[in-house]
């Protein structure tokens, strides 16, 4: 499976949240498990930041992923020297989601990723 592969309309659909494995290698250190946003008042959708670290940066780029009823690739990206990685304008549009984030190598082929983040977006008051 590649990226372009997420949006197959096959109804067995199986996303890399179950073909890939889980890792401690890449670990999203915001949002927090269980952590809810608000959306401006008559708005729909959120934008966040998704950030993190992965323990080899040299071993490919990082990909973020939402999840509501499939998984939605938000963001794609090296990591810095560091292993820090960090991506703005990742969008929250439903009520519960789960993200993740997966390593790939060169050729956009998942190697392993993060534990899933539970966050929910609630309506603006």
């Amino acid at each position: 499976m590649t990226i372009g592969d997420f949006r197959s309309p096959d109804l067995s659909y199986k996303g890399w949240l179950e073909s890939v494995k889980e890792s401690a290698e890449v670990k999203i250190d915001s949002p927090v498990n269980n952590q809810s946003f608000f959306t401006d008042l008559g708005k729909s959708k959120k934008e966040i930041i998704v950030s993190g670290v992965v323990e080899d940066s040299r071993r490919g780029k990082i990909l973020i992923v939402i999840r509501t009823d499939r998984d939605y690739p938000q963001a794609l990206g090296k990591a810095l020297k560091d292993g820090k990685w960090n991506f703005t304008g990742c969008t929250l549009g439903g009520v519960d989601h789960q993200i993740y984030a997966v390593l790939v190598d060169k050729n956009d082929k998942p190697i392993v990723r993060s534990r899933i983040i539970n966050v929910r977006l609630e309506r603006g008051v």
